[in-house]
């Protein structure tokens, strides 16, 4: 007697693919639309946090080089993101001057956006 493989049909099956669609639609969703973006690896010299009237943003200098994020109040031409992603990317941010290690910046570059400031929208804690 052979038993059968038990399959995620039904109900489960239907909401675990909805998570994987969703998952995969905010991925999609949270890349900017930016026609020049750069990445850098870099030294974090300085790591802050502002919140300006209704706008709060921080901003990271790695490598000499100043690097914004803001929350949903950003400037025209800034990447907006949530709040949670900013105090992510503080601790990743504050991480990397805490233990010496770099930190993967990824940027939009074309210099005539968000004020002339570096627009992260990606940042990754390297070993």
């Amino acid at each position: 007697m052979t038993k059968a493989i038990p399959t995620h049909h039904g109900k489960q099956g239907r909401n675990l693919l909805l998570a994987a669609v969703l998952i995969a639609a905010t991925m999609t969703a949270s890349t900017p639309a930016f026609a020049s973006y750069s990445n850098a690896t870099c030294t974090v010299s300085n790591v802050g946090y502002s919140s300006t009237g209704s706008a709060a943003y921080i901003a990271i200098i790695c490598g000499g080089i100043t690097y914004v994020a803001w929350d949903a109040s950003a400037p025209s031409g800034c990447v907006s993101t949530t709040v949670d992603a900013l105090k992510t990317w503080m601790s990743l941010a504050q991480a990397a001057v805490l233990s010496g290690k770099s930190l993967g910046v990824y940027y939009n570059n074309t210099g005539n956006t968000c004020s002339g400031y570096n627009s992260i929208f990606q940042l990754n804690l390297l070993q």
